[in-house]
C-alpha cells in the first residue's frame, strides 16, 4: 500500500492511495463449474488468480484538533481494477472490469507520543445495489516531517448484488509508506 497526502491548507487535504489486493492458487471442483463462458470439470486441478486493485483519491475536513486527537470527515473517489481467471486442461475463462465507486471518509488520529500516532481510517458507503467498506486501525510512526510508515489491520469488504452477484472480504496485515506535501 502505498499513500500520499497533500495538505492544501491546515483544515483540508487530499489523500492518494494506491492498494494492490491478488492472490493465486490451485484447487478441484465437486461439481462442473461455468464462468465467465467456460466451463470447469470437476475432479480436474483448476489453477485460479484473482486481482482487486483499487486506487483512491480522499477529500478531508479537519473537524476537530486538540493537543492529542484529529477527527477528519470528507469523500473518496474509489477506482478498482478486478480481475478473476480460471485455467484448467488448456481452457482459460476470465472476468474483469474497472469501475468507479464513490465512498464516505472519515479518520481519527490520537498522538501517542511525539513522531507516534494511533489511528482509524475508514472510507465506505452502503447502498441498495451493494457496498464497499475499507476499514483500518494502524499506528504511524513520523520518520520525518514528510515521510512516514504506518502498520496495522485492515477490512476490506464489499461487492454488489446484481446480475454479476460478487462479494468479497479480507481481512490482513498493512503496512504503508506515506509521504506528506
Amino acid at each position: 500500500r502505498v499513500e500520499l497526502t497533500w495538505n492544501l491548507n491546515h483544515r483540508h487535504s487530499l489523500r492518494f492511495v494506491y492498494a494492490p489486493i491478488g492472490f493465486s492458487g490451485s484447487g478441484s471442483f465437486a461439481t462442473p463449474v461455468r464462468f465467465a463462458g467456460g466451463t470447469f470439470a470437476p475432479g480436474s486441478p483448476v489453477d485460479s488468480d484473482y486481482k482487486f486493485d483499487s486506487y483512491r483519491l480522499t477529500y478531508r475536513y479537519l473537524l476537530h484538533e486538540s493537543d492529542r486527537w484529529r477527527w477528519r470527515i470528507g469523500a473518496t473517489a474509489f477506482i478498482r481494477d478486478a480481475k478473476v481467471e480460471l485455467r484448467q486442461a488448456g481452457r482459460v475463462a476470465s472476468d474483469s472490469n474497472v469501475g468507479f465507486v464513490p465512498l464516505l471518509s472519515a479518520g481519527v488520529e490520537y498522538a501517542i507520543a511525539p513522531r507516534w500516532t494511533a489511528l482509524i481510517d475508514f472510507d465506505g458507503l452502503v447502498s441498495t445495489q451493494g457496498r464497499a467498506i475499507d476499514a483500518a486501525a494502524k499506528i504511524r510512526y513520523d520518520l520525518s516531517d514528510a515521510w512516514y510508515v504506518s502498520a496495522g489491520y485492515r477490512v476490506f469488504e464489499g461487492g454488489v448484488d446484481n446480475e454479476r452477484y460478487a462479494f468479497g472480504w479480507y481481512y490482513f496485515a498493512l503496512i504503508s509508506l506515506g509521504a506528506r506535501f
